[in-house]
């Protein structure tokens, strides 16, 4: 593949940066913006649903980085019910002060502290397809205790909806009070084209045409990302033969 490559082609310390961060206005995340916004504004429960690598996370931890009293949470599949109701009480700035408390007691100190918060809060609860039942019924119970202080955001796969509609269906206790809480459901759609060719700028890949190479209509962009790390690690591994080279040349 080095055979193939003109390192001119690249912007050299952007794609050799495998961790690079950066934020696109890509329409997902004008529209994440936005759901915040009103969810933090009006206290709303919203949901909203993104397939994997369409950069939901990414426009949360944006919203949350430059919005005060948003407090974004990442749910582990193996979190129990207390242990994520920590979490949270952590993500607001309680360390190692509720670790004995009863889940009872962690719903209660969550609700009283973005309910008396001088300004509204926002919780923001990232992979909630991982929520178990008992998690679900819990932010029922959150939802009450909060009385229009603060907005919860559920984002997760696309089968999350589906996830709770069957619940409902099955009549599963609290689900059908939780469903009727939330205000609506937001759906994002696949990067395009267009945002796909940003991207590839974004990670240094100045040549046009083998930008075109990498994109494919309905590809995310975390696929997209891996395919720009292989280039990365061409690059990277080119670079070292070429100062190795230099330096046994320099010797001689």
């Amino acid at each position: 593949m080095d055979s193939d490559i003109n390192l001119n082609d690249f912007d050299l310390k952007k794609i050799t940066n495998l961790d690079l961060e950066f934020y696109m206005e890509t329409t997902n995340f004008l529209i994440t913006q936005k759901a915040c916004t009103e969810c933090l504004r009006f206290s709303r429960m919203i949901s909203m649903l993104g397939g994997p690598g369409f950069g939901k996370s990414n426009a949360l931890t944006y919203f949350a980085n430059n919005n005060a009293n948003t407090y974004y949470v990442l749910v582990s599949e193996s979190m129990s019910p207390r242990e994520l109701l920590i979490k949270i009480l952590e993500v607001m700035g309680f360390q190692n002060k509720h670790s004995s408390s009863s889940v009872y007691n962690l719903i209660q100190s969550i609700g009283y502290f973005l309910s008396t918060e001088a300004k509204k809060s926002l919780l923001i609860i990232d992979e909630a397809g991982r929520l178990s039942n008992k998690n679900l019924m819990n932010f029922h119970d959150l939802r009450n205790s909060l009385n229009k202080s603060a907005g919860i955001m559920f984002v997760g796969p696309f089968y999350f909806k589906s996830k709770i509609e069957n619940m409902v269906r099955k009549n599963v206790q609290g689900i059908p009070e939780l469903n009727s809480r939330i205000n609506s459901w937001i759906s994002l759609e696949c990067p395009t084209l267009a945002e796909q060719a940003e991207y590839c700028f974004h990670r240094g890949i100045l040549n046009k045409r083998i930008a075109n190479s990498l994109i494919i209509r309905d590809q995310n962009l975390r696929k997209l990302k891996e395919r720009i790390d292989e280039i990365g690690i061409t690059v990277i591994e080119m670079l070292e033969s070429k100062e190795s080279n230099h330096s046994k040349n320099g010797l001689e």
